[in-house]
């Protein structure tokens, strides 16, 4: 499960790799539509917003991190992240685990 801004963050993504010549147009199209194909269930952030802001304010962290923290705890499940520094920030407080350690 997503929060509707994961979309605009893999757009978002892709065109920045486009845009610095790591991937081409194509090829940023195609992960688009792949991942589009999974039909993850996506969920709207606006009520999670006051979740959000708070999380951030107190660690310190984007509210746009955060989405994904407020979620996670809404549904009391882990939040894997390929972010390290964000783990480490809020691990030890929140549902959140990295990628890495898997």
């Amino acid at each position: 499960m997503v929060p509707d801004l994961f979309w605009a963050e893999l757009g978002n993504v892709l065109w920045n790799a486009v845009r610095r010549k790591r991937i081409t147009t194509e090829a940023a199209e195609n992960a688009l539509a792949f991942l589009q194909a999974r039909n993850f269930p996506t969920l709207p952030s606006a009520p999670l917003l006051g979740t959000a802001l708070t999380l951030a304010i107190r660690y310190d962290r984007t509210v746009y991190d955060c989405i994904y923290i407020a979620l996670a705890r809404e549904l009391d499940v882990q939040f894997l992240t390929a972010d390290e520094r964000l783990v480490n920030s809020l691990a030890a407080q929140q549902p959140v685990r990295w990628l890495g350690a898997l």
